[in-house]
């Protein structure tokens, strides 16, 4: 049966490069017919499934809400990091607190977003930092990192391939940093006995191409 896919999430990174990339649609599945369209939501806040009429949603949480079943994909780490370029010029922070001499790129969803956490050794910090500029899209942040504006918080899966080109360099990889959006990423659906073709298609899709796109460690 073709039908339209639905899905929500609250991972906007993760849908736009792993989901939303017209390769997609080339898949086996979607050339055979179970999927006629994608109709992407992403959304700040998690939506019901049943009263939105959603077919999938992704979400960062510990555990999976009652109600729901689903696939662990991967793990969301972050770090900071800057462009050697800034680090020469304003040298690299050897603690936490030496932050707050520095341009800070942050989130910008709410107030909270520019108090980063560290851990290091079973001790816990928070640092209030200030910078020129701050953007709730991963693409901006790194794209700023790359223009010398500061020392950026990003998922390490967005910086990956700018810290093996040695675009970036991580600052300090002695510590742990964490953010509310920091954990696993799941992909839920309803507890359904016999999956839509389309959903069973799009769950083998998106488990298949981010375990070949899993960065090694």
């Amino acid at each position: 049966m073709i039908g339209a896919l639905a899905v929500s999430s609250d991972v906007e990174p993760l849908l736009f490069l792993h989901v939303a990339h017209p390769q997609a649609h080339r898949e086996p599945g979607y050339e055979e017919g179970h999927i006629s369209d994608v109709v992407f939501r992403l959304e700040d806040q998690p939506l019901d499934l049943i009263d939105h009429d959603l077919d999938v949603a992704f979400r960062i949480t510990d555990e999976p809400p009652p109600g729901l079943v689903g696939r662990r994909l991967m793990r969301i780490e972050h770090i900071i990091c800057a462009s050697p370029a800034y680090l020469e010029l304003h040298g690299m922070p050897a603690h936490p607190l030496e932050l707050k001499q520095h341009s800070c790129i942050t989130l910008s969803e709410e107030p909270a977003d520019a108090r980063w956490h560290f851990s290091k050794d079973g001790k816990h910090l928070h640092v209030d930092v200030q910078g020129r500029y701050a953007a709730n899209h991963t693409a901006l942040r790194l794209d700023a990192v790359l223009s010398n504006l500061g020392i950026g918080s990003l998922p390490l899966f967005i910086a990956e391939h700018a810290l093996k080109s040695g675009q970036v360099v991580q600052v300090l990889p002695d510590w742990t940093f964490k953010t509310n959006y920091h954990g696993d990423v799941w992909m839920l659906y309803a507890p359904i006995r016999h999956l839509a073709p389309r959903i069973r298609v799009f769950v083998d899709f998106m488990v298949n191409r981010l375990i070949a796109q899993r960065p090694e460690r």
